[in-house]
């Protein structure tokens, strides 16, 4: 979706077929992945340990995630040495700090990464509360970011404020993050509800990707919309997400466990960084450094070379460096993670 509405932008495709809304729409359905996923780890660690150790969480975020943007933000700042890409101090100091979604940057070289910066900042505070709330306050304060977003972007949207941030600062969007942390929270729940009686987990799945789709092309016609539209899309993402986690059996789940698709799922953290500069040209702001469809390529074989060749190695290191020591034997679940959140971005 993120790289489709990219490759709208660039004027590739003709004008029926464009649709840039898609990438916001994307993002908010990783939003609400990546709070399912995370808390469902987390959770899981202190049910299990009766603590969550908050050093080696944060240890493992940073080797998953800064060296890819370290490399990626450094070619950008080669490529506009040579005046390749736009590209300005400030855009790189907010990217390598992740405070780039309260940041409307001069050029779209980075733009990408508000995103990033807000799971950054979703890493850094909700394993806290979790640890220092515990399961049942937490998913009250989740429930509260749920209502209170809405009326904080409506406000905002009616009172002035960039209305690029407002769909951007991590105060404003949380509650995508926050309906997938009460969805893993509420799994019981969830898979006991009665509209599993009357609707098939497949069905749920589609008709959830419809409304992703519909709000997202009704934003294009309708901007104000997208002030509501996102609490609509995360329900949405959350009944995709909980039909496709908890019915492994589901035809669409299956399908979504396709081995082409898991592989992009593996690659995409990279694929998203790279995308931006390769597949975004708009005058003033970005420019491509290759054309169509050579951009798309050169996009995919680097970020293929980033996963393979730079992270992995240094993920690896990183989980082995962290791995839970018990009776002095390392637990051979604490080497193996499930899959990242930041896979599936893309």
């Amino acid at each position: 979706m993120v790289i489709y509405a990219h490759l709208s932008v660039t004027h590739v495709f003709p004008h029926l077929m464009r649709a840039s809304t898609l990438g916001d729409s994307a993002v908010i359905v990783f939003f609400v992945l990546s709070g399912f996923l995370i808390t469902s780890q987390l959770e899981s660690e202190l049910v299990r340990f009766g603590t969550i150790r908050l050093i080696r969480f944060y240890l493992r975020r940073i080797f998953r995630l800064v060296p890819a943007l370290f490399l990626m933000t450094g070619f950008a700042a080669l490529l506009a040495h040579y005046g390749l890409v736009p590209l300005s101090g400030r855009d790189v100091l907010r990217a390598l700090t992740y405070t780039s979604d309260y940041y409307d940057p001069k050029y779209w070289t980075l733009a990408h990464l508000w995103s990033l910066s807000v799971e950054e900042q979703f890493y850094l505070i909700w394993p806290i509360i979790l640890l220092l709330t515990g399961i049942t306050r937490s998913k009250k304060v989740a429930i509260a970011a749920i209502l209170l977003c809405p009326a904080m972007r409506t406000f905002c949207w009616y009172a002035g404020v960039n209305r690029d941030l407002v769909f951007r600062r991590f105060d404003l969007v949380a509650d995508s993050l926050a309906i997938g942390c009460v969805l893993a929270l509420e799994r019981d729940a969830f898979r006991r509800s009665a509209i599993w009686k009357r609707w098939k987990p497949s069905t749920v799945i589609v008709a959830s990707a419809f409304v992703v789709v519909g709000w997202s092309l009704a934003h294009r016609l309708w901007p104000e919309s997208e002030v509501i539209g996102r609490s609509f899309i995360s329900l949405a993402a959350a009944f995709a997400v909980g039909a496709a986690a908890f019915f492994p059996s589901a035809a669409a789940t299956k399908f979504l466990s396709w081995k082409p698709l898991v592989w992009v799922g593996e690659i995409s953290y990279s694929l998203y960084l790279w995308q931006q500069m390769f597949l975004v040209n708009t005058p003033g702001i970005s420019k491509t450094p290759l054309p169509f469809p050579l951009s798309v390529i050169a996009a995919v074989s680097l970020a293929v070379l980033s996963y393979y060749f730079f992270e992995s190695p240094i993920r690896n290191y990183g989980r082995r460096l962290t791995a839970r020591k018990q009776n002095g034997h390392v637990d051979p679940k604490d080497v193996r993670e499930p899959l990242e959140p930041e896979q599936i971005q893309a």
